[in-house]
């Protein structure tokens, strides 16, 4: 977006799509894709829609093997778009830019998280990639999974409206049991919760089995607190969002007592990221629990799960809590204070039984029932 020279912040796509508000677990094994955007409930739609861009998907890999037509489609719609002087989105294990190209294929690329000088270029168009052990070989060599073209496609959304549906978003995330096999809200948080304090699971890991779970947990979790910190960073973005009146006399879009809602459940979010990072002395960041810090099955510690669940339920409460908090009286914002109302009513559940490392389970059912029982497919659109 910054790259198009729109002024859509990084905290604000974050709420609109839903992702500040999501928390996922993934169902039987824990997998970190139930932080990435698109499993589960999808926020990609969302946050597109909220541009006013379109979002064209190119595939270059099934399965693990290239798709010629593939790459051969995505290098012309490569060199199309940053001819016109825009970036496309290489999407692999993680996401990257690809900023520049040249007419043997080749691409310069900014990986994810690349500790150099912040570019690397590809083999020539058709080459095999070079073998690596670095996280970041699929921007090195290949083409990764897919590719993504950003275009213009319509006006932006009018950000009160987004505000709003992002609000009516939040209450379906936090109460919605799951999508497909993942988990949602309050119910993901439950499971995790107790599985963490569960011994009889983390005696059946193995040196060989383990990291996948670490893995899972260990990518959640950071993920888990900058989506809190973000949204509490959203919220105060959208109380301070103004009519586009010329001064002396803008105002705020949203009247009080709306505003000062919003403000308060930013305070909420507030407490709920600093609750997740207070992991001294236990472990040192929200990021010490990836396996690699881990290193093996048996410096997993119960003491380490404990500090973990005990962090986690003060967590839902704050959810609950922010919910509750804001039951206000219709009026001309009387879409929004409906929503915070409906977040008041949560749902009571029963535990239910899950496994990994080898364990059956019963089967999930598809789609997901959501409180009002209707039903959605995995990319959260409600099913008829």
């Amino acid at each position: 977006m910054a790259a198009l020279g729109e002024g859509f912040s990084y905290p604000y796509l974050m709420g609109v799509s839903g992702a500040a508000f999501r928390v996922q677990m993934h169902q039987p094994n824990w997998c970190p894709s139930a932080a990435c955007a698109g499993p589960g409930y999808n926020c990609i739609p969302g946050a597109v829609a909220a541009t006013g861009y379109r979002l064209t998907e190119i595939g270059t890999q099934r399965e693990g093997k290239p798709l010629p037509e593939g790459i051969a489609k995505a290098f012309e719609a490569v060199t199309s778009s940053i001819d016109r002087g825009l970036p496309v989105i290489l999407f692999g294990g993680e996401a990257g830019l690809i900023v520049g190209y040249h007419a043997d294929g080749r691409r310069i690329v900014r990986p994810y998280g690349h500790d150099d000088d912040g570019y690397v270029e590809t083999a020539a168009a058709g080459a095999e990639p070079a073998a690596s052990e670095s996280p970041h070989a699929v921007y090195v060599g290949d083409w990764g999974w897919a590719v993504y073209v950003v275009e213009p496609h319509d006006l932006p959304m009018d950000r009160r409206t987004a505000v709003m549906n992002s609000l009516r978003l939040a209450v379906t995330l936090a109460k919605t049991e799951r999508f497909g096999n993942y988990l949602s809200g309050f119910a993901a948080l439950e499971h995790w919760i107790e599985a963490l304090l569960d011994d009889s699971r983390f005696a059946a890991l193995t040196p060989e089995n383990w990291f996948p779970i670490a893995l899972g947990n260990g990518y959640s979790y950071p993920c888990l607190w900058s989506a809190r910190l973000n949204a509490e960073k959203y919220l105060r973005e959208a109380a301070d969002l103004t009519t586009a009146g010329e001064a002396p006399a803008p105002r705020y879009l949203f009247d009080e007592p709306i505003r000062t809602r919003l403000l308060e459940l930013a305070d909420l979010y507030k407490q709920m990221h600093e609750t997740l990072n207070n992991t001294a002395p236990e472990f040192a960041c929200t990021y010490s629990l990836m396996p690699w810090h881990l290193q093996s099955p048996a410096n997993w510690t119960r003491t380490l799960r404990q500090k973990q669940s005990a962090l986690l339920p003060r967590n839902v409460r704050h959810r609950v809590q922010s919910h509750r908090q804001n039951r206000i009286a219709p009026q001309s914002d009387g879409a929004i204070a409906g929503v915070l109302m409906e977040g008041g009513r949560v749902l009571h559940r029963t535990t239910r039984t899950w496994a990994w490392a080898g364990r059956s389970m019963p089967p999930s059912r598809d789609g997901v029932t959501s409180a009002r029982g209707v039903r959605h497919d995995e990319g959260g659109k409600p099913q008829t």
